[in-house]
């Protein structure tokens, strides 16, 4: 996987190519889905939006995400199995729980994760704040990019 910090060269091999971090989200409301996609995308990042555990294992495979945002409760799942996948894939980038759950299962699913040798970023609870969104992705806000 390449280290999204590192700038690509493109074909000519002169000047390097800016790199975004691919985000993969896996969330069964759409609209909140887009809306956490677009913050996402204002915050630096290449998102890809799923909402079933099938289109985001899918997802997972073509696009070798750099960052992963899971909703605890996906129907059919539950975000603990999200993060068991995760873990089974040994995936090494970043995990961002975000989801409207109580703070208590939050907690309890960041210690899971954590648990499972994932790199975990604090849960984002929703609703949450672009500024909330691009700390724990460790972005800037467009407007504090400038």
């Amino acid at each position: 996987m390449h280290d999204p910090t590192e700038p690509l060269i493109d074909t000519a091999g002169q000047s390097p190519l800016p790199v975004r971090p691919r985000l993969l989200l896996i969330d069964d409301d759409s609209m909140v889905g887009r809306l956490l996609g677009h913050a996402a995308e204002e915050c630096g990042c290449d998102a890809v939006r799923t909402a079933t555990m099938a289109s985001f294992q899918l997802s997972f495979h073509e696009q070798l995400p750099d960052i992963v945002a899971v909703d605890l409760s996906v129907p059919g799942y539950d975000g603990i199995e999200i993060l068991r996948f995760l873990a089974g894939e040994q995936f090494r980038g970043l995990v961002l729980i975000v989801s409207g759950l109580d703070h208590r299962i939050l907690n309890a699913a960041l210690r899971l994760g954590i648990t499972l040798g994932l790199d975990m970023a604090e849960p984002l609870a929703k609703p949450f704040r672009l500024e909330d969104l691009a700390q724990r992705l460790g972005t800037r806000t467009p407007e504090r990019a400038a």
